[in-house]
């Protein structure tokens, strides 16, 4: 008996020596049930797409053929060159946001949906101003974001 109140009381006195605070992580879940959740890793996987075509693809092919509101608001191959970097980072940031929001839950999903309308709603507004050819792509983007997050149950 002895022996177990020395064992107690040095394992006391370790958990009051160093206090580690114990980590929990959200469990992910990536089997995708719900059409949101599909359309929200859909999404993140084309911002990657964006990301890895602003860093390898040719000013031809991204600045002109992929994201026309560059030009169109002024950016140059030249300028565009000191700034791909930054841009891949932001896409490839967004689309950690996308897939941990529909890894995580429908409550997520929605909210990061809801939210993201916002800036998406601007996004659009500019490429349509610009007269940008692909922005009916973008309102497209934007009209699912709005379902899922305001419309779909």
């Amino acid at each position: 008996m002895a022996a177990s109140k020395r064992s107690t009381r040095s394992t006391a006195s370790k958990k009051s020596f160093i206090s580690i605070p114990k980590i929990s992580t959200p469990k992910i879940d990536f089997s995708m049930k719900t059409n949101a959740q599909k359309f929200l890793f859909f999404s993140a996987f084309t911002v990657i797409a964006y990301g890895f075509a602003a860093l390898f693809a040719p000013w031809e092919t991204f600045g002109k053929l992929l994201m026309p509101i560059l030009p169109a608001s002024g950016v140059t191959e030249k300028s565009f060159s000191q700034w791909k970097e930054v841009f891949a980072t932001f896409s490839f940031g967004w689309a950690v946001g996308k897939i941990v929001a529909a890894s995580s839950s429908q409550k997520a999903t929605k909210l990061f949906c809801q939210l993201n309308s916002l800036p998406m709603t601007y996004f659009v507004y500019c490429c349509h101003k610009a007269q940008t050819f692909d922005w009916p792509t973008w309102a497209l983007f934007l009209t699912a974001y709005v379902y899922f997050g305001y419309l779909a149950k």
